[in-house]
């Protein structure tokens, strides 16, 4: 299971494994099924992430081909949104979208990008100060979003070291926090130590 959502009393279960979106009731009743394994359009393949609009529009992320499917509230689709990413060393694994601007996430060099509703890339909001030329370079992390109720800012997890962090729609980082962060640092370095003594030999 990819990401689990409740939206206006239903149910949203996203399905890795079987690439599909599974929409139940309150009380666990099967209503419908969204998206189909393949690639055509509407299809999905190893969903990551989806993200219900104001409009009841559904967007599920297909993170290795970059793409959005993009459904109605029925679960038709509707149409498919490339992600056109400035580098090609990018792997998306987290949307929002809000204004006609699609939000995404991901753990390698591009931590916060916006782009347009066609998926036209407009700027980067967070990412990291040494750039990764390949895959498997560093340790990644796939960072999962949300919007803050009430405001414009835009809550990022960071799964590998437990870190949360709010950030406005300008990217500037306004705090950081964590529930159990010395205990996640230990692991974290643990971690980090496995991967450079990996390197080394």
């Amino acid at each position: 299971i990819s990401k689990i959502d409740i939206y206006k009393g239903k149910i949203y279960i996203l399905d890795r494994e079987r690439e599909a979106l599974f929409i139940l009731n309150k009380n666990g009743k099967h209503l419908r099924t969204v998206g189909l394994p393949g690639d055509g359009p509407g299809d999905l393949m190893s969903p990551n992430d989806f993200f219900i609009a104001q409009d009841e529009k559904i967007y599920i992320l297909n993170p290795l081909s970059k793409r959005i499917e993009v459904y109605n509230k029925e679960g038709v689709p509707i149409k498919r949104i490339p992600l056109k990413y400035p580098s090609i060393v990018s792997k998306p694994s987290a949307i929002l979208v809000k204004d006609s601007k699609i939000y995404a996430g991901e753990g390698l060099n591009l931590f916060l990008s916006v782009f347009n509703n066609k998926g036209k890339y407009e700027k980067t909001l967070l990412k990291r100060n040494v750039p990764i030329e390949q895959p498997g370079e560093y340790i990644i992390f796939e960072p999962e979003l949300r919007f803050f109720s009430g405001d414009n800012s835009i809550l990022l997890f960071d799964s590998f070291r437990g870190i949360f962090g709010k950030i406005t729609e300008n990217g500037a980082v306004e705090v950081t926090f964590s529930i159990n962060s010395r205990h996640q640092n230990e692991r974290v370095s643990q971690i980090q130590n496995r991967v450079k003594e990996g390197k080394n030999k």
